[in-house]
């Protein structure tokens, strides 16, 4: 089958050059494997943009025949060539969603990709220092946590588009205020991607994320993904999702208790 994948770049305000060059011109060898898609979006609307990008791919996927689809942040600059190793990598491991671990913009050394915990909802992200012991694609089970679900990042990630499960998920980000035992209320979040990765992992789909793209996540520094750093050998803020349970229209979570772990 020949490759084609639907690549959006959603973003807001600006764009950082060499993430659009990544996207525009520097993803493949072969320009014919893919179709750029830089999608403008008000402040604040993150979600509604990679919906948008969703529902343009879904509307379209019969006439342009998209087999994949995939997605950089404006503000992420991965190496030269980087969807085909992803196309080739995907393939490689049979994944459904295949995802580049990015780190977070601070000095903690913590990414975007986490591990939820089956049947105690204790959730951890992944540090820089943590990533360097883990085989260079991953799931779950070889993280060390079979009886998790891998949470991935929306930075630099590819899927296939062919199968009847992408009309289901969708990206939407929770938040949810919860008063304590302690009788202190606290702010909580389940952000767009680890949605998003739920919504596919109850789907029984097979996710994986990569170290095999180097990639640059810009802001005040450039935040490298190839080498261990950061102040945190661990997630020091690892917490317990418990407050999940407490949405009534969030049964992803609940039934995470009784779920058999995706092969």
């Amino acid at each position: 089958m020949e490759l084609k994948v639907f690549l959006a770049m959603p973003y807001t305000g600006t764009v950082n050059v060499d993430a659009f060059l990544a996207g525009s011109h520097f993803a493949c060898e072969d320009k014919e494997r893919y179709k750029f898609f830089p999608l403008p979006g008000p402040g604040g609307s993150h979600c509604e943009n990679f919906n948008r990008a969703w529902c343009m791919a879904l509307n379209n996927r019969e006439k342009d025949h998209w087999t994949h689809f995939g997605m950089i942040h404006s503000d992420v600059e991965p190496e030269n060539g980087w969807l085909d190793i992803l196309l080739d990598e995907i393939e490689k491991v049979q994944a459904d969603v295949l995802s580049v671990v990015l780190p977070i913009k601070d000095k903690r050394g913590i990414t975007s990709t986490a591990l939820l915990h089956r049947e105690t909802l204790f959730n951890h992200r992944i540090t820089m220092r943590e990533l360097g012991a883990l085989p260079m694609t991953f799931n779950a089970a070889m993280a060390g946590e079979p009886n998790s679900a891998l949470l991935l990042s929306s930075g630099l990630w590819i899927c296939r588009f062919t199968e009847p499960w992408v009309e289901q998920p969708y990206f939407e980000m929770r938040d949810r205020i919860v008063k304590m035992p302690d009788g202190k209320f606290l702010s909580f979040n389940f952000s767009e991607d680890w949605n998003f990765s739920l919504q596919c992992y109850e789907l029984g789909l097979k996710l994986f994320a990569t170290k095999k793209v180097k990639a640059r996540h810009h802001g005040p520094y450039d935040y490298v993904n190839w080498r261990a750093w950061g102040g945190w050998e661990t997630d020091q803020d690892g917490s317990y999702g418990e407050w999940l349970n407490q949405l009534g229209d969030f049964p992803k979570v609940q039934s995470l208790n009784s779920k058999e772990p995706a092969s």
